[in-house]
C-alpha cells in the first residue's frame, strides 16, 4: 500500500524552520545596526573636522583684519579679544558647556562689561563640542608655548610682523546615543599675520 506523501511538515520540523529563520533575521538585524552606527560616526567625524575649519578660518580671518589680540581673565574665564580701530570682538569659551561664543562690541566700554561685569547678554553662540582653545604669539624669537597675555602682541625694531596661532580641540559624541561624551577629538589650528599695523593696547 502507498503512503501518503502530501501530509506536509511536521511539528517539529516548523519549529527548526522558524528557529532557523529567527537566527539568519537576527543576525541581518545586528550587521545593519552596525553598518548604521558606523555610518554615524564617520557622518559625525566628517561634520566636527568641516566645523573645526570653518570656526578657525573666522577666527584666522578676524585676526587677520585685526590690529592687535589679547587674552584677558576675569576669575577662571579667558577672554580672547581681537581689536580694530575702535570695535572689538569677544571671543569666549563656555568651559562647563563647551561651547564657544562671540561677543560683538563697538566699543570699549561694551568689551569691558563682557569681560569684567560677565554681560553675556549679547553673546550669539559660535560653535558647540569646544573643550580647548589658546592664542599664542608666533612671532618670530619667541617660544612657541608664549600665550598672549592682555598686552597682545608687541613689536621689537627687529620684528615687522608678528604671527598670532590658534589652537582649538572641538569633540563630539560618536553616535547620538552614546554615553561617551568626547566620543572624537579633533585638534585644529591656524597661524596668521595680522596684516594691519599693531597698535599697542592701553
Amino acid at each position: 500500500m502507498e503512503k501518503n506523501r502530501n501530509a506536509g511538515f511536521t511539528l517539529v520540523e516548523l519549529l527548526v524552520a522558524m528557529l532557523m529563520s529567527l537566527i539568519i533575521i537576527g543576525g541581518v538585524g545586528q550587521f545593519m545596526v552596525a553598518a548604521s552606527n558606523n555610518y554615524q560616526a564617520v557622518d559625525r567625524q566628517t561634520n566636527l573636522q568641516m566645523e573645526a575649519q570653518s570656526v578657525i578660518n573666522s577666527i584666522s580671518d578676524m585676526v587677520l583684519e585685526s590690529n592687535n589680540v589679547a587674552l584677558l581673565k576675569k576669575d577662571s574665564q579667558q577672554y580672547f579679544v581681537i581689536y580694530y580701530d575702535k570695535k572689538r570682538n569677544v571671543v569666549w569659551l563656555d568651559g562647563k558647556e563647551h561651547k564657544l561664543y562671540l561677543f560683538a562690541c563697538e566699543n570699549n566700554a561694551e568689551c569691558n562689561d563682557v569681560v569684567f561685569n560677565g554681560n553675556h547678554s549679547k553673546k550669539m553662540l559660535f560653535a558647540e563640542g569646544v573643550y580647548s582653545m589658546g592664542f599664542f604669539d608666533a612671532s618670530p624669537g619667541k617660544s612657541s608655548s608664549n600665550k598672549l597675555g592682555k598686552k597682545g602682541l608687541t613689536l621689537t625694531t627687529s620684528q615687522r610682523r608678528p604671527l598670532v596661532r590658534i589652537e582649538m580641540e572641538l569633540c563630539s559624541k560618536i553616535t547620538a546615543q552614546s554615553k561617551n561624551e568626547k566620543g572624537f577629538t579633533y585638534t585644529v589650528s591656524d597661524t596668521v599675520a595680522p596684516r594691519n599695523e599693531i597698535v599697542p593696547i592701553s
